[in-house]
């Protein structure tokens, strides 16, 4: 049986929240893709252990499997990573969401904790077999007490780690280090990220500036 080993990395997700108003974008750094799944269905629980409400979980929701897009200045932005992933992948990837009071497992797992960190809102860690993910564990802190718009901010970022993004450089971008406080969308420089996943590359950044 292939040992799955813990990553030699994990992501650190910015401490604090600020608002952004640059309006540029330059690269993206990626990590490392997917293993392939030939279902491409991703098992995602939500492990709600701080006890959020529906309304905040329909949130989490949302961000998960929302098609929504928007235009701006000619550009596209997604509001869930459903919509992200199946606007490059013509294999109609998609999410198969649970919510469980308990630890359970899944491709993702994600953890609404009541724990505070002192330095950090969110934490992701990649299990790898090779050079592929085959599992992500993310645990939000404190999730009771940030407000809508950064929980669904924190999310979304969030989840692009866990699809083998890293950090933007442009401080207007979803996966950019500051997440902002303003709503943040997943943006052409995030898809374009993906494509490169998608097509095996890791451990680069990605030129967005020709988008």
């Amino acid at each position: 049986m292939k040992k799955t080993a813990m990553a030699v990395f994990t992501l650190l997700i910015c401490s604090t929240f600020s608002i952004v108003f640059a309006q540029s974008n330059d690269t993206i750094e990626i990590h490392a893709p997917w293993q392939e799944k030939k279902d491409k269905a991703i098992r995602f629980v939500i492990v709600n252990n701080a006890d959020l409400s529906e309304e905040k979980i329909s949130i989490i929701k949302k961000v998960i499997e929302s098609k929504e897009y928007y235009m701006k200045d000619d550009r596209v932005f997604f509001e869930g990573w459903t919509g992200a992933l199946q606007f490059i992948d013509s294999t109609n990837t998609k999410f198969d969401v649970i919510v469980s009071e308990k630890m359970i497992m899944g491709d993702i797992v994600l953890e609404l904790s009541e724990q505070k960190n002192p330095s950090h809102n969110g934490w992701t860690t990649p299990h790898y077999e090779g050079d592929y993910i085959t599992m992500v564990n993310i645990e939000i802190f404190d999730a009771k007490n940030i407000s809508t718009i950064q929980l669904e901010n924190l999310v979304r970022h969030e989840i692009g780690h866990a699809l083998g993004l890293a950090h933007a450089s442009s401080d207007d971008d979803l996966m950019h280090e500051e997440i902002g406080s303003e709503h943040k969308f997943i943006s052409d420089c995030d898809l374009e990220g993906l494509k490169f996943l998608n097509n095996g590359y890791r451990l680069t950044d990605i030129d967005c500036s020709f988008i």
